[in-house]
C-alpha cells in the first residue's frame, strides 16, 4: 500500500524535452532527475528560458518528455490514456498561473464551482467547498465578485482557492507571485504552505522570487535545462545578484 504519509508524487529520471526537429532542435531540459513527495514545497528557480516551465508541463501531464523516464502517481506516463490524464488533473492537480486566468463572465464562487465540477463534484457539495476555502483566504466578501473587480492580490487568492478546491494530491504554480507586492506575495505563500502542510498534499513552484526561497522544503536551480547542484537558502541569499 502505498504511504500517503511520504507518497512520491511526480518523478523525473534522466528527463530530456526538445522541440522542433534536426537544425532546429532546441533543448528545453537536458538529463532532469527529481521528485516531489507529498507534504512537500519545492521551488524550481532559475533564469527567463532555464526550462522551468517546461518541467512544470511534464510534471502536470501535459507533454511528454524526449526521453527518459516520468512517473505520475507511481505510475509511468506512457501508460496513460488521455482521456485517464484529463482525469487525473481534474482531480489530482491544482493549477496557479500567473496570469490568474479567471473567467470573467463568471462571478468568484461561480470560478470555483466550475471546477468543482470538473473534478466530478456535484454543485451542492462544490459550492459548500467554495465558501470553506474562500472563508479560509479571507475572501468570502468577494463570492459574487467578478474577476475585473478585483485587485491583483484578490485575484491570485480567488485562483489559489480555485488550484484547491478538487482537494489535489499535487499543486503545480507557474510564477505565482509575479504581478504582487511583498506583502501580498508573503501572505498567499503563507496560506500555501499551510494548506500543503495539513492536507499533504505536494506543492511545485517555478519562479523568480527570492522572496518565497524561505517557504521552500527544496530548492531547484536549472540552467540551461539543467540542475545544478542542491544548495542552501544561505548561498541564494548570497548569490542572487550573480544570478539575477
Amino acid at each position: 500500500m502505498t504511504n500517503l504519509e511520504n507518497e512520491t508524487l511526480v518523478e523525473m529520471r534522466h528527463i530530456c524535452k526538445e522541440f522542433g526537429r534536426g537544425r532546429q532542435t532546441t533543448v528545453a531540459v537536458a538529463d532532469v532527475s527529481f521528485a516531489v513527495r507529498s507534504g512537500e514545497t519545492a521551488v524550481l528557480i532559475g533564469p527567463s528560458g532555464s526550462g522551468k516551465t517546461t518541467l512544470l508541463t511534464l510534471a502536470a501531464g501535459l507533454t511528454s518528455p524526449s526521453a527518459g523516464e516520468l512517473y505520475l502517481f507511481a505510475k509511468p506516463f506512457d501508460a496513460y490514456q488521455p482521456r485517464e490524464l484529463q482525469k487525473l488533473r481534474s482531480r489530482n492537480i491544482g493549477f496557479i498561473f500567473q496570469t490568474f486566468r479567471l473567467l470573467d463572465p463568471l462571478t468568484v464562487l461561480e470560478n470555483l464551482i466550475l471546477t468543482g465540477k470538473f473534478a466530478g463534484v456535484s454543485r451542492v457539495e462544490a459550492s459548500a467547498d467554495a465558501a470553506r476555502l474562500l472563508s479560509k483566504l479571507r475572501i468570502e466578501n468577494l463570492a459574487d465578485a467578478y474577476p475585473f473587480q478585483l485587485s491583483q492580490g484578490e485575484k491570485q487568492r480567488v485562483a489559489a482557492a480555485r488550484a484547491m478546491i478538487n482537494g489535489p494530491r499535487l499543486i503545480i504554480a507557474d510564477e505565482p507571485t509575479a504581478n504582487l507586492e511583498s506583502k501580498q506575495a508573503l501572505s498567499l505563500f503563507e496560506l500555501l504552505r499551510e494548506y500543503v502542510k495539513q492536507s499533504r498534499c505536494g506543492l511545485l513552484v517555478a519562479t523568480h522570487d527570492q522572496r518565497i526561497l524561505s517557504f521552500a522544503d527544496r530548492i531547484l536551480r536549472i540552467e540551461d535545462g539543467l540542475l545544478a547542484p542542491r544548495v542552501s537558502l544561505e548561498y541564494y541569499n548570497q548569490a542572487w545578484n550573480l544570478y539575477y
